[in-house]
């Protein structure tokens, strides 16, 4: 696809968001977020493995991207480097 296709298609998806319609992705992305939100309560210092142990739809990948997203966001802090990191929150 071109770059031009990429762009509306996100503006799509917000529009699609701010009538309070969300699109399947968003709502999986979502869903994560909040499966991970829960798993931290449980559980103060998580790793990925931890996670991924209780999400089994998607990729310890797609779990480490969410898991970036909520840290940039300011949901999550992460402590430790690369395999020996953990997630607490905020």
């Amino acid at each position: 696809k071109s770059p031009i296709n990429k762009d509306k298609s996100k503006g799509q998806n917000l529009a699609l968001a701010s009538q309070n319609k969300l699109s399947p992705v968003y709502a999986r992305k979502q869903s994560r977020k909040e499966s991970i939100i829960s798993v931290l309560q449980k559980k103060p210092n998580a790793t990925i493995k931890d996670i991924s142990e209780v999400i089994s739809d998607c990729s310890e990948k797609t779990i480490q991207r969410e898991l970036i997203s909520l840290v940039k966001s300011g949901t999550l802090k992460r402590s430790g480097e690369r395999r020996w990191s953990t997630y607490s929150l905020v």
